[in-house]
């Protein structure tokens, strides 16, 4: 088991014991083109982590790295307990030299804004805007090839 994983986040060292660490974790990190610059589109989910965690141990594994930055949305309503998470992916990634970036909305497509000054509906599962304005568009702005991680059936 990777120290890496161990200091990063102890219960993804229970995860990780169990899959199965072969080549084709790497794949992925292996295809890409190295000419290119990257962006790990990092919500503090368990896809994202676990997108992390694979990029981090490949890097390990490989002796090599890409022109990759971490990019963290901040929509400024996160659960506090996230923002815990967040820090720690940072602090890991400073440690291991790969760039971290936080981005955040402009303030007049912020959430405040949008619903109390405008009067935007609250958002649900039909009625979406506010993922457009608060973490896609300020991602956006970094001009990079994006990474995001997903489970089996999204």
């Amino acid at each position: 088991m990777s120290t890496l994983i161990q200091e990063y986040e102890p219960t993804a060292a229970d995860f990780f014991a169990i899959v199965p660490q072969g080549e084709w974790s790497f794949n992925v990190f292996d295809s890409l083109d190295p000419s290119l610059c990257y962006k790990l589109a990092f919500s503090g989910g368990k896809d994202s982590h676990a997108l992390l965690i694979t990029y981090l141990l490949w890097r390990q594994s490989r002796g090599r790295d890409l022109d990759l930055a971490v990019v963290f949305s901040d929509t400024q309503l996160e659960n506090a307990s996230l923002y815990g998470l967040v820090d720690a992916a940072k602090a890991v990634c400073d440690r291991e030299g790969v760039e971290f970036i936080k981005v955040m909305p402009v303030v007049d497509q912020s959430f405040w804004v949008k619903q109390v000054g405008l009067g935007y509906p609250v958002p649900d599962h039909q009625n979406r805007w506010c993922t457009q304005n608060l973490k896609i568009a300020p991602m956006d702005k970094i001009k990079r090839v994006v990474i995001a991680g997903s489970h089996q059936g999204e």
